[in-house]
């Protein structure tokens, strides 16, 4: 399947077969870890009302009579003290944008800018070198994947499908195992994964560029290509596949991202030296 041509001639189940079966997503070291639901806590401040009281005590006179007791001044009322507004930017794994504290009355305040001020740049055709998401700890190189059992320690690319950038699907796949994949799967058994729609995926490039994506799609027990295939003309979705079960599993584990832009790195960050393991 290295090939364009043999990849194309495939039906899609048998494609998919020939996928777990010549670089399956391997044996799964599954640990997964949910994590305790956030409570909300809402905070008022109540006024003090209680006032301190005086007792008067009238003393009679003999020669007057006796003197009526004084009325009692009003109370005075404080004003009440105004709840605290607190204001929480959407998530991001970049840090937010920094500023004045926007008042109550200036609403929710600005998105924080997800590139983090990055420099955006013409799009490249140069296959993928390095997968970031650090909502997940993923970090791992990406090399071209070759025919046989997938190695460790690298995600990698098959070249049947598009660079980064291109019309079409770029597609990346590695083992579900710890330090790789596996974080994937782990989301993927709580509420279909719906912890992971929104999460940011970097994916740099040998033309050391910086492709920034949004995870949009999961799907669980795939057994054909139609995530990747599925397209508008033009569009272009990155796919990230992992293992559902141990070796020769057939369902698999696809997340896709749209593109958010691509924007100016550094060989530093884009090229990575790969250390791929062979854990056949």
């Amino acid at each position: 399947m290295s090939r364009r041509s043999d990849f194309a001639r495939l039906p899609a189940t048998a494609l998919l077969l020939a996928l777990a079966l010549a670089f399956p997503v391997g044996c799964t070291t599954e640990a997964v870890v949910t994590p305790a639901p956030a409570t909300p806590i809402e905070v008022a401040i109540a006024s003090p009302t209680s006032q301190p009281t005086v007792e008067f005590t009238a003393t009679p006179l003999p020669t007057t009579p006796p003197t009526a007791e004084p009325t009692p001044a009003p109370t005075p009322t404080l004003p009440p003290t105004p709840t605290p507004t607190v204001w929480l930017p959407p998530w991001t794994p970049l840090p937010p944008t920094t500023g004045p504290e926007p008042k109550p009355s200036d609403g929710p305040g600005p998105t924080p800018d997800p590139t983090g001020g990055l420099v955006a740049v013409p799009t490249g055709n140069s296959p993928p070198t390095r997968i970031v998401i650090a909502g997940l700890h993923i970090d791992l190189p990406v090399i071209y994947g070759q025919p046989g059992y997938p190695d460790c320690n690298v995600a990698m690319y098959l070249s049947a499908f598009v660079n980064p950038g291109q019309p079409g699907s770029t597609y990346i796949y590695a083992h579900a195992r710890t330090g790789m994949f596996l974080p994937f799967l782990n989301q993927s058994k709580i509420n279909n994964g719906a912890a992971m729609i929104g999460m940011l995926v970097k994916v740099y490039t040998r033309d050391k560029k910086l492709h920034l994506y949004r995870i949009n799609i999961v799907k669980r027990h795939a057994t054909d290509f139609s995530l990747a295939t599925n397209l508008k003309k033009g569009e272009h979705r990155l796919i990230m596949q992992t293992s559902e079960g141990p070796h020769g599993t057939i369902p698999k584990l696809q997340v896709a991202a749209k593109p958010i832009g691509i924007y100016k790195s550094t060989a530093a960050e884009a090229l990575p030296t790969p250390h791929p393991k062979n854990c056949a």
